[in-house]
């Protein structure tokens, strides 16, 4: 029933229900917090749970025995997004991603296809592939390379040629300015970048990335994009690029503050250093 773990082997599912952990809750009692970041896949064992918006006021779905959530959580430490609380007495079980992550490492011959059904979960997430065919999905997730960093390692520099996008899937990267003082965003698990790359092939890049920690990704390169004929995909990258184009000068602004700010502080301790020279002598 869990597209994830779909097609394992007997010996698979073995060792992964002997990390199960048991919870009980009681009516009312909040199970998963929308918001909150997730690291748990959750079994209803027995009774009765609603799924519904940070409010409380939208209802999603309800769920019942032998429902499950929260799989997701097992790749991606990502927030929540929904909220899921019991109605009756509930017994459940948990798997949590540091469990999930050691059964991937004993049995490294299912990483990779547990790793292609999640990066499946996060193009379908991505506003500019949510409405790809079944096909077309497929054909994007044959063209993905898996790639690992180690921390501090450079993905890219600012000023260089762009051929690339990245789709991370474990790990956390800073996009800094050009002059790698100022950390403007970053992007971490089930998040992508560098997709500008796949629409102008004269493209240099505005920003440095670096890898936080070890790091794990995937690769499309603007050759592969090409071949796909995504021309949907091309127009609404285009109209996202617009629609950043104010954020962006507003971090050239900020950059800018940045740079003032510590110039008047340098200033300030030079200042300070001359004059208490001044008072010794």
């Amino acid at each position: 029933k869990i597209p994830l773990l779909k097609n394992l082997p007997d010996s698979f599912i073995g060792v992964l229900v002997r990390h199960l952990k048991t919870m009980v809750c009681s009516p009312g009692e909040c199970i998963v917090k929308s918001g909150d970041i997730g690291r748990e896949m959750y079994f209803l064992q027995k009774g009765v749970c609603t799924v519904t918006d940070a409010t409380g006021e939208t209802i999603y779905s309800v769920l019942t025995s032998g429902s499950f959530f929260g799989e997701y959580a097992l790749l991606f430490s990502q927030k929540r997004t929904a909220t899921v609380r019991a109605n009756t007495y509930c017994d459940l079980f948990i798997l949590e991603k540091d469990d999930f992550t050691q059964i991937l490492e004993d049995f490294p011959e299912f990483k990779n296809s547990i790793r292609r059904e999640g990066m499946r979960y996060i193009i379908k997430k991505i506003k500019v592939f949510e409405n790809l065919s079944v096909n077309a999905v497929e054909q994007l997730l044959n063209s993905l390379s898996p790639r690992m960093v180690s921390k501090g390692s450079v993905i890219y520099r600012a000023g260089e040629e762009a051929h690339e996008m990245y789709f991370v899937t474990r790990g956390t990267f800073e996009v800094r300015t050009n002059n790698n003082k100022l950390v403007v965003r970053t992007k971490t698990e089930g998040e992508y970048f560098g997709e500008d790359a796949m629409v102008n092939p004269k493209y240099k890049r505005e920003r440095t990335v670096v890898a936080v920690d070890e790091c794990e990704f995937f690769v499309l390169t603007r050759e592969d994009f090409e071949e796909l004929e995504l021309k949907e995909v091309v127009e609404i990258i285009k109209e996202e690029r617009l629609a950043t184009s104010t954020e962006e000068v507003e971090e050239e602004e900020q950059e800018e503050e940045e740079e003032e700010r510590l110039k008047n502080r340098k200033k300030k301790q030079t200042k300070k250093r001359k004059n208490g020279k001044g008072n010794r002598k």
